[in-house]
């Protein structure tokens, strides 16, 4: 279970209320609370792959892309969906995350598609532009699907072809 749903919301009391509401009405599946892996690898949810389930935000970018290109590799939770409901798989659709009693929205990441840190040596400490800058190209390649396909694969028709 993704307890980050409880602790986004100002009031946990209320997020009991609708994870009851929710269980009752039959949205959440009885087994929520044990998560969504079940044993495959870290990174398959297990109750989605397997039609359990109809929402997830588990696991990055990388384990649910499609092929970019002749050659490219699925992400694995696209593989393992293959395996139980491929009719599935070209209907999925990619969302943002729902909004919050306060309107805000968001899910807990690290980096959105690419799941690495970044640490700056000791010699970036005084130089604010650079890093700036830095973080500026960081942010556009790992936080766009277009940014991470130009900075992974280069431009379209040039380096590489769909």
């Amino acid at each position: 279970m993704n307890w980050d749903i409880i602790f986004y919301l100002k009031n946990p009391c209320l997020a009991l209320k609708v994870l009851a509401k929710w269980y009752k009405e039959g949205v959440l599946t009885p087994e929520f609370i044990n998560g969504e892996n079940k044993g495959v690898d870290w990174s398959t949810a297990t109750d989605f792959v397997n039609g359990i389930i109809g929402v997830t935000s588990y696991a990055n970018y990388l384990y649910w892309k499609p092929a970019q290109s002749a050659g490219d590799r699925e992400g694995s939770n696209i593989m393992e969906m293959r395996k139980t409901i491929p009719d599935v798989v070209d209907k999925l659709v990619y969302g943002k995350p729902v909004a919050g009693p306060d309107g805000k929205k968001g899910l807990r990441m690290r980096n959105s598609l690419q799941g690495r840190f970044i640490v700056f040596g000791k010699q970036m400490e005084k130089d604010l532009d650079k890093q700036a800058r830095i973080l500026s190209i960081l942010d556009y390649s790992s936080s766009t699907y277009e940014g991470y396909m130009l900075t992974r694969y280069g431009q379209e028709g040039v380096h590489f072809t769909t």
